[in-house]
């Protein structure tokens, strides 16, 4: 559906099913993102103020984790589709695009969660560690968002260690 009021940026085709914007700045605040310049992560798209994995956020913090989102994804783009050589076509994609030998190949179209598999998979850890370490990640918005679900790792620690993370004394009781 598109938006009446959109100066048709190219950026954000489909801003009435947007999860999750990250260049809808350019879309000159569009109604009928409900204003998502202003969300990062969030699944719920009725908020105005500044939210990231729809908790609130102030501006200078939401734009400090704009600039760290687009450090994470630099040189790994979501890819919607993506252009399938012939020679790299299976006999399914094959049989579903019989003009494949005129075209040289297909157009293969992603869903979005499909799409965000894709790119999780070939995304460094380091960068992965960068978002899921956040304060406000949250892996449950993530995992509706992008369909990724994301395991908590299990770290080992001394109780000295597990003391100076809680900032005082523990006693362990057997």
């Amino acid at each position: 559906m598109a938006n009446k009021n959109c100066k048709d940026c190219t950026l954000c085709k489909n801003c009435d099913q947007s999860y999750y914007c990250d260049k809808s700045n350019s879309c000159n605040q569009s109604n009928s993102c409900n204003k998502c310049e202003n969300l990062l992560y969030c699944n719920d798209l009725k908020f105005k103020e500044f939210r990231v994995f729809n908790k609130p956020v102030s501006k200078a913090r939401f734009n400090e984790l704009k600039v760290l989102d687009s450090t994470i994804y630099q040189d790994y783009p979501l890819e919607i589709t993506k252009w399938i050589e012939e020679k790299d076509m299976t006999k399914d994609e094959k049989k579903d695009n019989p003009n494949f030998s005129t075209t040289d190949g297909c157009l293969k179209i992603y869903s979005y969660q499909e799409a965000w598999k894709n790119l999780w998979n070939v995304l460094p850890q380091d960068r992965k560690n960068m978002l899921t370490e956040i304060e406000e990640f949250d892996a449950e918005i993530f995992k509706e968002i992008t369909g990724i679900e994301i395991e908590a790792e299990t770290e080992e620690l001394t109780l000295e260690q597990v003391c100076k993370e809680l900032g005082r004394d523990v006693k362990i009781i057997k």
